[in-house]
């Protein structure tokens, strides 16, 4: 079974579990490697906590010549704990995104953390039938090679679930006339790169029509109205496990939550009273 980028064997005895690690970077090209760290990276990074800052804001009123008082204002901020960040910074993977003469971040040595790099197999012997991105920039580049290579992908905009920390929560996306202009650049260049459908999570139900009628693949919807060509759900909130936060979009056709909520309770009630197990549910010696 693969799981971001790690290999899980089962032994045919027991639930020993094996980690299968490779040295790649010697098996990749440069912009292979270069995709390859960012899919593996952004994943850890979703997977952290939230970084977290001082910040300090200094506001400095002055009142000019014509009387009238004027605020500036200076602010900063420092890292208390770099949770996501210590592994995935959007732009610090690139060097050209990077200041003139500033060094890359401790410990982001692309040859050193390509050499600890989790082996992936063969999409056809892992049973993976496509890769899914979220965003949008760079991420057309990688999805343009992946599908050069023969691998499908499926792109993601809008709400892109693995930078949710970024954007500050659950957020609508594609609100204002610029946003909703991106993210309908990024659907056409994600289709011109090779994409074989792309996701539209948290948007306008408006922006989801206008980008699902300007493309020729099709779009699944997923908070983004009744237009895309297809929708989807995840299941957990399709069976009601997750009662403490339900998203607009989001329709319960169950609700399990309760009920095993429940089951687990009168299990721990009938313990507790002696009322199980009872010998009915017991084994005779012969």
């Amino acid at each position: 079974m693969i799981m971001g980028g790690l290999i899980f064997g089962f032994d045919g005895k027991g639930e020993r579990l094996h980690h299968a690690h490779v040295d790649v970077a010697k098996f990749l090209a440069e912009d292979e490697l270069k995709l390859y760290r960012l899919i593996w990276m952004r994943f850890v990074a979703s997977q952290m906590m939230p970084a977290v800052f001082d910040q300090t804001t200094i506001d400095v009123t002055a009142k000019g010549s014509d009387g009238a008082e004027y605020i500036f204002r200076a602010t900063g901020s420092v890292p208390k704990f770099d949770g996501y960040l210590r592994v995935y910074e959007e732009g610090r993977d690139d060097p050209e995104a990077r200041p003139a003469g500033q060094p890359a971040a401790e410990g982001d040595d692309e040859r050193e953390f390509a050499g600890r790099l989790p082996a992936v197999r063969e999409g056809a012997e892992a049973r993976v039938h496509a890769v899914k991105m979220e965003g949008g920039g760079r991420v057309i580049g990688y999805t343009k090679t992946l599908t050069s290579m023969g691998i499908p992908v499926m792109g993601h905009l809008g709400l892109t679930p693995q930078f949710v920390n970024q954007f500050g929560g659950m957020r609508v996306q594609g609100r204002s006339d610029e946003a909703a202009e991106q993210i309908l650049k990024d659907a056409q260049a994600l289709e011109e790169a090779g994409a074989f459908a792309v996701v539209l999570e948290g948007i306008p139900s408006v922006l989801g029509q206008r980008v699902t009628e300007a493309l020729t693949v099709p779009t699944i919807g997923i908070g983004a109205g009744s237009d895309c060509d297809g929708q989807v759900l995840v299941i957990q909130d399709v069976l009601g496990l997750n009662p403490d936060h339900v998203a607009k979009f989001v329709r319960q056709y169950a609700n399990l939550g309760e009920a095993i909520e429940g089951a687990a309770r009168a299990f721990d009630q009938d313990v507790r009273n002696g009322a199980f197990p009872t010998p009915e549910h017991e084994y005779s010696a012969r």
